[in-house]
């Protein structure tokens, strides 16, 4: 199960005590913990974290160059562009020129276009996270995806998952070590969207900011 930023095992690991290492009883509040730090981490560094293959990002065509919300950026697949709503796309993918791996910079032979018209890009890009649980044997442990270049999809950076799984332990004890706080408090779990982040993680997301023009 993706539990955020790696499997549900994993993060229960990191918040329950040995004594409770096989107690499933807060599974469910420990996987909200993890999906909501996770997605926070997103929101505050403007990116996707997650392998995925042939997404697509919409943007305005008065750009030479974009970055591409999922990186590592492993192909660009298609580019397209539409004039107005009720034309169909058209595939401009020959203005491609150039893009860079490892920070997702896409450049263009031009500007695309004036800001009215709309770009929609297909592209491959993100890292890879084990999300199987070690008690399903069946693919465990799971392989990396192959990407269009050939290579295997870039893991989870070390900094990154210690940072995610430092965030939950602060959730988690904020609720309560032991989780019944989070059970017998419905509103403890809509208060994280506004937790404020530590400064250790606070440090290492300004490392996975994407920076991205106007």
């Amino acid at each position: 199960m993706n539990a955020g930023l790696g499997n549900l095992d994993s993060l229960r690991q990191h918040l329950l005590a040995s004594s409770l290492a096989g107690d499933r009883s807060f599974d469910s509040v420990i996987t909200d913990i993890g999906v909501g730090v996770a997605a926070a981490f997103e929101k505050q560094c403007n990116r996707k974290f997650a392998y995925a293959a042939g997404d697509i990002v919409w943007f305005p065509a008065d750009h030479d160059c974009m970055v591409a919300p999922r990186y590592p950026l492993y192909s660009v697949d298609l580019i397209e562009r539409r004039d107005y709503a009720p034309n169909q796309f058209q595939d401009i993918t020959g203005w491609l020129l150039n893009f860079d791996r490892e920070c997702g910079l896409v450049r263009f032979a031009g500007q695309l276009g004036t800001s009215i018209i709309m770009v929609r890009m297909t592209f491959t890009g993100g890292y890879f996270w084990e999300t199987l649980e070690p008690e399903v044997y069946a693919g465990y442990p799971s392989m990396a995806p192959m990407t269009p270049d050939g290579t295997p999809a870039d893991p989870l950076p070390q900094d990154l998952r210690l940072a995610w799984l430092l965030q939950c332990r602060h959730v988690w004890a904020s609720a309560d070590k032991l989780g019944q706080g989070m059970v017998t408090k419905p509103n403890v779990m809509s208060a994280l969207a506004t937790m404020e982040l530590i400064p250790t993680v606070k440090q290492t997301l300004r490392n996975y900011l994407r920076m991205q023009m106007s």
